[in-house]
């Protein structure tokens, strides 16, 4: 796959801008406008730019992806968040003149948009940079973008010997989106050096031309300039507090496109419109970021320098959360050759004989699919059919679960239709099942070994979720029975002094060392510390050591596996710091005790899972949120099913990975707080 980068950046002026409201346009006193019809629910202006003039000296290279990535993003928009086609104005290439871009933000977002409408202005295409008439752009500490303005660039901004003068200058961006009234607007621009656009050879072209040599000039643009938009130049510039803008790369790096089965894409588009038709509606724009960048570090690897940024309002949820419910399954990816693949592998379940219907977002069937080939983390898939290109298509096992076989689940008599929407868990009639749903009133609970393990709403969908949430808990739980490549060794020691302050604000808290004896324990250890809960001075302090007992660097992760079904991504979150040397030990320090709910009469266990890799591979899914846990530093985890749905574990695996597992578990008692020695005493606050 050949990939380019696409043009400079806009500059880091863009965070300078976002923070204060847009000014509220006169109200008309004419009768007649106040009995106009009510604003649009939604706006949008794609532009997308392959085909430039050119300049008097030298040759513009052609783009490839654009006008693909419009029309992809007005297809997005219709189908998952209801935008009408007549509210969607896109223009390409030679429509796309600097006047008519200018011209057509006027009439059709400034002038139609109300206080509730939702705002899109989506550009791909160069982007550039020139020098600063004013000199009074001063980005955020980045010494290379002082005194330059951030560019993108029409249609026809270089042609004949403009050389900079005539871009469309990261000002009247500026201020064209301060003059709008909607209250939630949304700015991707997906070119290179794009961190600051919204403020003052065989392989794919790249998005963006060398840096004009002359600034930007007021009278080019003053025939077309609407009267009512105040320019704001960077003297002017106060952020915008209805602002998101999503930014393909930081204002020093460079924008890659991607070579799709059927077309060309800017790679921050194709991401972001998978992440827009996956994500759940309540998804912020910052989960959405998130999840574009870890796809891109995974398909394109770390030599492809384009950091994916949220500036401004990013935890505002998606277009207001008005997209539409996805269903639950895998999402399925095209690759190249007509070949289809899901994030999901034996890791999940799956095996030779498993069967997919393929879903589309209105949860129709459109096709089945049975494995070609599955791997740790990915699968290929044989259709038995056709698929539309560019739809979101989700794959829902249906049977041959043999990588993990289904939970048997016997249903109350009233109750036969709970687990119809559920491919994790059959039916059963045995007495002798090791699961039980019981209705209690309006809920059901699950029920394992005698003990309740999880409860839910008494409807199929809710009865789904907590039987794949369950099916992956038991996967984790079971793991350790295939050793794989065993190649790691975890033990338990005890903490130091100073590993047991933590730093909670401005202040260290003291936390006591947990109890233990780890002589002649082997796999299980007795642990005794106070139970866990949210404040930092609870639990018990623990030393985690992770040996590498191969020749070969390895790529570690550790899952805390509670038996209250908290699971915890201890380490292993990126690249970064997850990397064991050959035989080399890793410290790794939790938080330990049991959850404060436990209320059984025996030890919980809290079993620690280490996978070896010899490439990065992404357990994130795998954490889902523990209110009663904060162990693993700053990572709270998310939800196990969201990220599963959502297709995030890591693709782009080649051949089939080797596996090294093992485990250690803690048994968690409670210490007897009339006999516990007091805490440590705590630190002062630090100024």
């Amino acid at each position: 796959m050949q990939r380019s980068a696409r043009h400079p950046s806009f500059g880091t002026a863009l965070v300078a801008l976002l923070g204060l409201a847009p000014a509220v346009l006169a109200q008309s006193a004419a009768p007649a406008r106040a009995a106009a019809k009510a604003p649009p629910a939604a706006l949008a202006l794609l532009v997308g730019i392959d085909r430039y003039a050119q300049p008097d000296e030298g040759e513009w290279k052609t783009l490839r992806g654009c006008e693909n990535d419009v029309r992809l993003v007005a297809e997005l928009l219709q189908d998952r968040f209801a935008f009408r086609a007549e509210d969607i104005v896109t223009l390409v290439s030679e429509q796309a003149t600097h006047e008519a871009i200018v011209k057509a933000f006027h009439t059709h977002l400034i002038q139609k948009a109300g206080e509730d409408t939702k705002v899109v202005f989506w550009f791909s295409g160069h982007g550039s940079q020139v020098p600063d008439k004013t000199q009074k752009d001063r980005a955020d500490g980045e010494d290379f973008d002082i005194g330059k303005d951030q560019t993108m660039l029409a249609y026809d901004s270089r042609q004949g010997s403009r050389n900079g003068s005539f871009d469309f200058a990261d000002d009247e961006i500026h201020s064209l989106l301060a003059a709008l009234r909607a209250r939630d607007v949304v700015f991707v621009s997906d070119c290179c050096h794009s961190g600051g656009v919204s403020r003052g050879g065989g392989q794919l072209a790249a998005r963006g031309e060398a840096d004009g040599m002359e600034p930007h000039e007021a009278n080019a643009r003053k025939s077309f300039w609407p009267a009512s938009v105040t320019f704001r130049d960077d003297d002017r510039a106060e952020p915008l507090q209805h602002l998101v803008h999503i930014s393909a790369c930081r204002s020093n790096e460079e924008a890659g496109e991607i070579e799709t089965p059927s077309a060309v894409h800017g790679t921050l588009t194709w991401f972001l419109c998978q992440a827009l038709r996956e994500l759940p509606p309540t998804a912020s724009w910052r989960e959405a970021t998130e999840t574009v960048r870890a796809r891109i570090a995974g398909r394109l690897g770390s030599r492809m320098q384009q950091y994916v940024d949220a500036s401004g309002a990013s935890a505002r949820a998606i277009l207001g959360g008005s997209g539409r419910p996805v269903p639950a399954g895998f999402v399925v990816e095209f690759l190249p050759g007509g070949a289809f693949r899901i994030a999901a592998g034996r890791i999940h379940g799956i095996g030779g004989t498993t069967i997919f219907d393929l879903r589309d977002i209105d949860d129709h069937t459109l096709a089945t699919a049975s494995v070609n080939e599955v791997r740790a983390s990915t699968t290929d898939l044989k259709l038995g059919g056709k698929l539309p290109y560019g739809k979101a298509i989700w794959a829902v096992p249906t049977g041959g679960l043999d990588g993990r076989a289904p939970l048997a689940v016997r249903l109350p008599l009233d109750c036969k239709d709970l687990l119809s929407d559920s491919a994790y868990a059959v039916a059963s009639s045995r007495d002798d099942v090791e699961y039980r749903l019981e209705t209690d009133g309006s809920e059901v609970r699950l029920v394992y070994g005698g003990e309740t393990v999880g409860r839910c709403a008494k409807e199929a969908s809710a009865v789904s979720a907590l039987m794949f949430r369950e099916a992956n808990f038991r996967y984790l739980w079971d793991a350790v029975a295939a050793r794989g490549q065993h190649r790691i060794e975890v033990r338990l020691k005890a903490p130091t002094k100073t590993q047991c302050m933590l730093r909670s604000g401005d202040k260290e808290l003291a936390v006591r060392p947990a109890k233990f004896d780890t002589r002649g324990r082997g796999q299980r250890i007795a642990v005794t510390a106070p139970p866990l809960d949210e404040a930092l001075d609870s639990g018990g302090m623990a030393v985690l050591e992770v040996e590498n007992k191969t020749e070969e660097d390895l790529f570690v992760a550790v899952l805390s596996v509670q038996e209250d079904r908290a699971i915890t991504l201890v380490a292993g979150k990126d690249r970064s710091n997850c990397l064991l040397r050959k035989g080399a030990t890793q410290e790794i320090l939790v938080q330990v005790g049991p959850s404060k709910a436990w209320t059984r009469d025996r030890p919980m266990i809290d079993r620690y899972v280490v996978f070896a890799t010899p490439r990065f591979a992404d357990f994130q899914p795998f954490a889902q949120t523990a209110p009663t846990t904060t162990r693993g530093g700053d990572d709270t985890g998310r939800s196990l099913l969201e990220t599963l749905t959502r297709g995030e574990v890591t693709r782009g695996n080649e051949a089939p990975m080797p596996w090294g597992i093992t485990h250690l578990d803690l048994e968690l008692r409670a210490v007897d707080a009339s006999k516990a020695s007091p805490a440590p005493q705590k630190g002062k606050a630090k100024k």
